[in-house]
């Protein structure tokens, strides 16, 4: 897994942090701006260099003395590596919440190739039935067709995405046609796309209808990558445009 470009801000934990009210406002923007070079780091850790820290926090010469006291010590020393553990734990949830998505979107891809499996095993026999009963097929093909729109028989993987997509007003609409956009999806874009559809399902976005979500932009990324990664505080009406995806 690539390292997440965004972590959560707890703006009440933020608030009623005693280390940080008892910062002038300078320490706080150079504590933030160290924790922004932390989230960098694989292990969330600086290393514990005052000429270093110095410069990352943009405090340069006025680092010394009882502002480094403050902000260090909203660390943990282990070695010669300032850990934020905070920021240490968050990494681990993103993790684990990738991990599930990941397992999720490998079982829904399984059950979407079996049932394509069990239907190609059934084709012989559909088509024996076919050549049986040509004539009473064509006098039933109008309401047939009809039927099949109202009732087609989805895939389990369709089912669970559809079932987890939000609603717009209650309800879900267009089911056929997203469903044409939704078999679209390749097979290693699926876990990815299972991502996003719990990010924008977990969001306060007003909804689009199902279709769009896979909608193109002139640049030919479709709508779902912008949900790669959660809604944040600071940013809680839209995701994150995954721009690794789109060609250089």
């Amino acid at each position: 897994m690539s390292k997440s470009p965004a972590f959560q801000f707890y703006v009440k934990d933020w608030l009623a942090s005693t280390k940080v009210r008892l910062m002038n406002h300078a320490e706080r923007g150079a504590y933030m701006d160290l924790m922004c070079h932390t989230w960098n780091e694989e292990d969330c850790s600086l290393n514990n260099d005052d000429e270093e820290l110095a410069i990352l926090s943009g405090l340069n010469e006025k680092w010394l003395g009882r502002t480094a006291e403050k902000i260090k010590a909203c660390f943990i020393l282990k070695g010669s590596r300032l850990v934020h553990e905070r920021l240490l734990a968050e990494r681990e949830k993103q993790k684990m919440f990738s991990e599930k998505c990941k397992k999720a979107g490998m079982a829904s891809g399984k059950a979407r190739r079996d049932k394509a499996l069990e239907l190609n095993e059934r084709s012989p026999h559909v088509e024996h039935k076919m050549n049986s009963s040509v004539c009473s097929l064509q006098s039933s093909s109008a309401s047939s067709s009809t039927s099949t729109k109202k009732n087609k028989d989805y895939p389990p993987s369709f089912e669970e995405w559809w079932n987890i997509y939000p609603k717009r007003n209650g309800k879900r609409v267009g089911k056929a046609d997203t469903f044409v956009k939704w078999e679209k999806v390749k097979e290693s874009d699926y876990e990815d796309m299972m991502t996003a559809t719990h990010n924008y399902a977990d969001s306060d976005e007003l909804p689009k209808d199902p279709e769009r979500f896979f909608k193109l932009d002139k640049g030919g990324q479709p709508f779902w990558r912008e949900w790669m990664e959660p809604a944040t505080p600071d940013n809680p009406g839209t995701g994150k445009l995954d721009e690794s995806w789109r060609p250089q």
